[in-house]
């Protein structure tokens, strides 16, 4: 698929973004707030919530590290500080990750984090009682620059692909973690890599990323797990990739990412799943790339990513609407 019918694509979607969306004056008056950084900076990372605190997991550290990393760094709001658990057994970058039963699971990704390399499907289940990780069953399809959320107790992983930043897939797999097996559901209708995904009433919300890397796209899909059907969306007023998305107050808010000029952006949009519109928050006080992010205790956590250049960020920020 040739880039210039791509950007035919996105070219209208392009045009409604300089469209100023609206913005409630208590939203105007909000502000990110600094955190304390990341302890290593990384990019390509992945982020979830467990027992109250954000584990971040993999990743790498440019220009510094020329590899991706299996550290765990552990973020607590309530004292505003890191800390460190155990190491991930392999090493990895562009990887899912998502709880479920009370552990974290980490699945597929590059353990090397090069354009081309082929991804694996190895999972990796981390339990906070003995703060050591094992193995779990790999997932039937080998990926990396993936999105994976839980409902219900059982794991989604979304799209992806199976060589680093080309050929994007729809495939969706689910893990039970109580069977110990993944099942096939349907394929998400737009293949996209470097993807994002959140829950919020009991439905998964895949927003942006693209058909190759660097691709921007304003997709907006919707997956019911309960009848294995998706559903579009409106689309983002900002075309992107490698951008993050979390769930808060039942809105869908999506932080960063890479726009179609290839820079790394401050823009943060909210999705309203009442109504089916957008509407503007805060930027970012770093523009960034291939970040993470999360909810917790009514805030939105952005942690993480690269900027233009790539050079790995530390910048943690938060939001309370």
């Amino acid at each position: 698929m040739g880039r210039e019918w791509i950007r035919a694509l996105v070219a209208a979607a392009l045009l409604a973004a300089s469209v100023p969306l609206p913005e409630t004056a208590a939203r105007a008056e909000e502000a990110w707030r600094k955190e304390a950084g990341l302890p290593v900076p990384s990019m390509g990372l992945h982020a979830s919530v467990l027992n109250g605190k954000i584990f971040v997991v993999g990743g790498r550290y440019i220009p510094a590290e020329p590899r991706p990393t299996h550290i765990t760094q552990v973020f607590d709001p309530a004292s505003g500080s890191w800390s460190r658990a155990a190491d991930m057994p392999t090493a990895r970058g562009f990887l899912g990750t998502a709880v479920a039963g009370g552990r974290l699971y980490a699945m597929g990704g590059s353990p090397n984090m090069n354009e081309h390399d082929p991804a694996v499907g190895i999972v990796e289940i981390y339990d906070p009682a003995t703060d050591r990780w094992s193995s779990g069953p790999d997932m039937p399809t080998p990926r990396a620059d993936l999105a994976a959320s839980t409902v219900d107790g059982r794991i989604y992983a979304i799209g992806g692909t199976r060589h680093v930043g080309v050929d994007a897939l729809g495939t969706v797999e689910m893990y039970d973690p109580v069977s110990g097996t993944w099942t096939r559901k349907a394929d998400m209708p737009t293949p996209r890599l470097h993807l994002t995904s959140c829950v919020a009433g009991g439905r998964i919300y895949v927003v942006g990323g693209g058909p190759e890397w660097p691709v921007p796209t304003a997709t907006f899909e919707i997956y019911d797990p309960a009848a294995d059907n998706w559903s579009r969306g409106a689309d983002m007023p900002t075309p992107r990739t490698a951008m993050w998305c979390a769930a808060l107050e039942g809105k869908i808010y999506v932080a960063g990412g890479l726009s179609w000029e290839n820079e790394a952006l401050a823009t943060v949009e909210v999705y309203d799943p009442a109504t089916d519109e957008w509407s503007n928050a805060p930027d970012l006080g770093t523009p960034r790339m291939l970040l993470a992010a999360e909810s917790l205790g009514g805030r939105a956590y952005v942690l993480g990513g690269a900027a233009t250049n790539y050079e790995s960020q530390s910048a943690v920020e938060s939001l309370k609407p």
